[in-house]
């Protein structure tokens, strides 16, 4: 990380599992979707851009909420632990994406960074000062959280009652729809099988076995332990993801 933030992290840390000792944490299933245009002007004026490498913590679940995160380049993931350890990967958010709107007063998750990434960071009153002045910029950031709350009904429906195989076709269309996937079907696919697990609510062994399963049936190539491709993505969609339309 280049300056803020790495304030004193071993007390956010302690502070962070001593509350998830005390009390259980609900889980928030979110993702935002929509991409906010990073090159608005208003960006350098009023934040800052910060540096993380793979594995940083960017904040940590339970602080005040007071800025609000752009993610530039590189993915994220957002984490809740539970009182018995277990953990839950909330959402993956991608370059373009809000990570943090500042709209609670505690940040509901932990994020951290699954690849390098950058992060634009703009003060809450700086950017509800922004939204007054630049009404297109309040339209996105309303799009945004209204996204996130779509996207929270569909996670909850993904995951009371699609079957696992869904579950991972529907992760991979949509991991295949967010990073940009060249003309031949090939994307980048940064996290690990366990996040992977830990965001559809399946075991590591299940989300192993599907994706065996669907290179054995040519649905996708695995093409490296990152690269996968989808070498006929209307097949793909219309057998596999069928009941999900």
């Amino acid at each position: 990380m280049l300056d803020l933030l790495d304030l004193n992290k071993q007390s956010r840390r302690t502070a962070y599992l001593s509350q998830n000792h005390i009390s259980c944490c609900s889980t928030d299933f979110s993702k935002t979707t929509t991409r906010i245009t990073l090159g608005y002007p208003f960006l350098s004026e009023v934040g800052k851009l910060y540096a993380y490498k793979k594995n940083d913590i960017i904040f940590w679940d339970g602080e005040v909420s007071s800025s609000v995160y752009f993610l530039v380049s590189g993915v994220v993931r957002g984490t809740k632990l539970f009182c018995d350890g277990r953990r839950q990967v909330t959402r993956f958010a991608f370059a373009g994406e809000i990570l943090e709107h500042a709209h609670l007063k505690h940040i509901p998750f932990t994020a951290e960074a699954v690849t390098d990434i950058v992060a634009h960071i703009i003060p809450r009153q700086c950017l509800d000062d922004a939204m007054d002045a630049k009404p297109e910029l309040r339209r996105l950031v309303m799009v945004s959280i209204l996204d996130e709350l779509h996207e929270t009904q569909c996670r909850i429906t993904a995951l009371a009652r699609l079957t696992a195989q869904e579950r991972v076709a529907q992760f991979l269309h949509n991991i295949y729809l967010r990073s940009s996937a060249d003309n031949d079907g090939v994307f980048h696919l940064p996290m690990q099988r366990q996040d992977i697990a830990d965001y559809l609510g399946l075991t590591i062994e299940t989300v192993s076995r599907i994706f065996s399963k669907l290179k054995r049936e040519n649905r996708i190539h695995l093409l490296s332990s990152n690269r996968v491709k989808i070498p006929n993505l209307p097949t793909f969609k219309t057998e596999l993801l069928a009941n999900l339309a």
